[in-house]
């Protein structure tokens, strides 16, 4: 087994959620842990690092909502990803900068939850095998971040 490791946020605010768009493909803020200096970052850290790179969107009031290994063929030569997904906050509406992301791989947006939950079960039926499990994970995820009334 192979492992990958890495770590995402889900940001709801009034019915809807942040996500990064690239390339048409709707992607939740979220990467791999890094390592420095020989020491592996918590999935936290990385999964506030990931969200401030990606989105512009500094997180806050994170809760571990899930701790998911999930298979995958092919995943960047990986076949296993142990997965940490965190729900939370942020810092203050009014500070985000709409348009690209600070590094300019993806535009942020924010999604209703229902169309969320809609593109991942579209994405689950139509993807190749190796995406689906992918895909049902986020499904997962978003009806639980629905449930909690965010």
């Amino acid at each position: 087994m192979i492992l990958r490791k890495r770590a995402e946020v889900y940001i709801p605010y009034q019915g809807k959620i942040f996500v990064g768009v690239r390339g048409g493909r709707i992607c939740l803020p979220g990467g791999t842990l890094d390592t420095i200096d020989g020491v592996e970052e918590t999935p936290m850290h990385a999964a506030i690092r990931e969200c401030k790179e990606e989105i512009g969107v500094r997180p806050k009031n994170l809760k571990l909502l899930s701790d998911d290994l999930i298979v995958k063929d092919g995943w960047g030569g990986f076949t296993h990803c142990q997965c940490w997904s965190y729900v939370g906050d942020f810092a203050a509406y009014d500070e985000i900068e709409w348009g690209a992301g600070p590094e300019g791989r993806y535009h942020r947006a924010l999604i209703p939850m229902q169309k969320l939950l809609s593109y991942f079960e579209k994405t689950a039926k139509e993807s190749e095998d190796s995406w689906q499990d992918v895909a049902r994970h986020n499904i997962e995820l978003v009806k639980r971040v629905m449930k909690r009334g965010k």
